[in-house]
């Protein structure tokens, strides 16, 4: 009965049946080409006819139904999209602050690496030192003509023993910021229909 070319229709009881209703004034409800609905007005029997006005004023009323429901539709798909975006943009400071942690502790393990290197190594040195020393010590223990009793030059390769422990825990602890540094993932993008 309805098409949007077309504009208003008055439809009697004689023409389609309208379940105890006289006649009935259907407009199209149109909004971007497409028709999204009908605006109908109903006459009891016995009711005088639609007259221009009355076709006229309900042809206002109906466009602005057609541009209310219009509005609300987009209201909603702006809806979905500002939800949408903001997820994005949620998304992307996370994995931003998870790059930046990454650098972070990459940028720490290189700064911890390069002087615990340095206490290795010269750990090692110092060692066999105390090797050489505890040697001497005890020969020294055994000569009759000196008389050494200091327990701290004997204690030394312990001592060394526990700051190597410490320093290679130290350097696993930064070997693991440098994997956390490696895994950080770019963040995916993502195309959103705008």
């Amino acid at each position: 009965i309805v098409d949007r070319q077309r504009g208003p229709v008055v439809v009697s009881s004689a023409e389609v049946p309208l379940s105890g209703y006289a006649s009935a004034l259907v407009y199209p409800l149109p909004a971007h080409g497409d028709l999204i609905g009908c605006l109908a007005a109903f006459r009891q029997p016995g009711a005088p006819d639609f007259s221009a006005s009355e076709l006229q004023k309900g042809g206002v009323i109906a466009n602005q139904v057609a541009l209310a429901l219009d509005n609300a539709r987009l209201y909603g798909v702006l809806e979905r999209k500002i939800y949408e975006l903001v997820d994005t943009q949620d998304r992307l400071v996370r994995a931003e602050r998870l790059s930046m942690a990454g650098q972070l502790a990459g940028y720490v393990a290189h700064e911890i690496n390069n002087p615990l290197s340095i206490v290795l190594s010269n750990l090692e040195a110092l060692s066999e030192y105390a090797v050489v020393t505890k040697r001497l010590l005890e020969r020294a223990r055994k000569s009759t003509l000196v008389s050494i009793d200091d327990e701290r030059v004997a204690d030394v390769g312990e001592v060394v023993g526990e700051i190597r422990t410490a320093s290679h825990r130290i350097r696993d602890l930064v070997a693991s910021f440098g994997k956390l540094a490696a895994r950080t993932p770019a963040p995916a993008l993502e195309a959103i229909d705008l």
